[in-house]
């Protein structure tokens, strides 16, 4: 139970309240200065919770919303062979999450969103972890063999 508090209240940054900034002459909103709600975020994911327990019980990805950082290798390495935590990854692409900034370790605030998708980012389609350097030869790659299907498709309508 621990586990899917820490989770969804984690998961729960992403819905966010606008904080407004006050100066002597005017009152501005902006995406820099809009920090996530987590008691509203938490009403959002609501569904997706039985989801979130999976995942962090397959990854042992056990998010503190005091001190939200970036999984381990081992931890990552459980999250992309979970097809429960892929599937989850993506639902919340799907879960009509706005945009804003969470807390991570000593590093400032990131966008909620960009930070899953980060984690999500480092899967390989095979379930493994992608390193940058992997993932720039599998671009290259995929390049590759888009540039060869298509040689081969125009030699063939020629």
């Amino acid at each position: 139970m621990k586990a899917l508090v820490w989770l969804a209240m984690a998961l729960m940054s992403g819905l966010c309240a606008a904080q407004t900034t006050t100066d002597a002459t005017n009152t501005s909103s902006s995406a820099s200065d809009t920090r996530c709600d987590p008691e509203l975020l938490f009403q959002k994911l609501y569904v997706l919770m039985p989801a979130i327990d999976q995942c962090a019980a397959e990854s042992d990805y056990f998010i503190d919303p005091d001190n939200l950082t970036q999984p381990t290798e081992a931890s990552l390495a459980k999250f992309c062979g979970s097809a429960n935590c892929t599937l989850l990854s993506l639902e919340l692409d799907n879960a009509g999450l706005p945009s804003c900034t969470i807390p991570v370790g000593d590093n400032g605030s990131v966008p909620f969103k960009a930070f899953f998708n980060d984690i999500r980012s480092r899967c390989g389609a095979d379930g493994s972890v992608v390193t940058p350097g992997d993932a720039a030869v599998m671009v290259t790659a995929s390049h590759a063999v888009v540039g060869v299907v298509s040689v081969l498709l125009l030699t063939t309508l020629v």
